[in-house]
C-alpha cells in the first residue's frame, strides 16, 4: 500500500515532502496548477491520494514551466514573424518600430508609349453600368457623371 506521506508524483519519502497546497514556491502559482499543467495529473483534497510533494519534484515541476513558457513565448514569436510576412507578401504595409527596416525600395518606372498615362484608357468600374472605358470625355467628367 502506498503512504499518503510520500511524494505524489515520485513516491519519496515524507520526509522530504511539502503539503501540495502549501504556498510553497516564488512564483506563488499554486503547486496544484502547476502539476496539471506540466504533468497532466489532476490533485484533489478528496481524492484520498497523497497530499505531498518532494523538493525535487517541485524543482523538476519549476524547471519544466519555464521550459514550457519559453517555448510557448518563442511559438507565439514565431507565429507574429510569419503572419507579419504573410502581410507584407499580400501587400499590406507594416511599420517596424526600427527605421532601419523601414526602407522603400525603389523601381524603375517602366512606361512603354505615353498612351498608357492618359486618363482616358483607365477602367472604371460603374460607368456605363460595367468595366468599360471612358469615351469621349476627360477621367474628371466621368467623375461627375456618377
Amino acid at each position: 500500500m502506498v503512504s499518503k506521506g510520500c511524494c505524489r508524483l515520485c513516491l519519496a519519502p515524507k520526509t522530504e515532502c511539502v503539503e501540495i497546497w502549501s504556498n510553497f514556491g516564488a512564483d506563488r502559482q499554486k503547486l496544484e496548477f502547476k502539476i496539471l499543467d506540466c504533468v497532466h495529473i489532476k490533485v484533489s483534497k478528496d481524492d484520498h491520494l497523497s497530499p505531498m510533494i518532494c523538493h525535487a519534484c517541485i524543482s523538476y515541476l519549476n524547471s519544466w514551466q519555464s521550459f514550457k513558457n519559453r517555448c510557448d513565448a518563442a511559438e507565439q514569436k514565431q507565429r507574429e514573424v510569419c503572419i507579419e510576412d504573410q502581410s507584407r507578401k499580400k501587400g499590406h504595409c507594416h511599420q517596424s518600430s526600427d527605421p532601419s527596416e523601414n526602407i522603400i525600395k525603389e523601381e524603375p518606372f517602366d512606361v512603354e508609349n505615353d498612351n498608357e498615362l492618359d486618363p482616358s484608357n483607365f477602367l472604371m468600374q460603374g460607368v456605363n453600368g460595367g468595366n468599360d472605358r471612358l469615351q469621349n470625355g476627360s477621367l474628371s467628367e466621368g467623375f461627375t457623371n456618377m
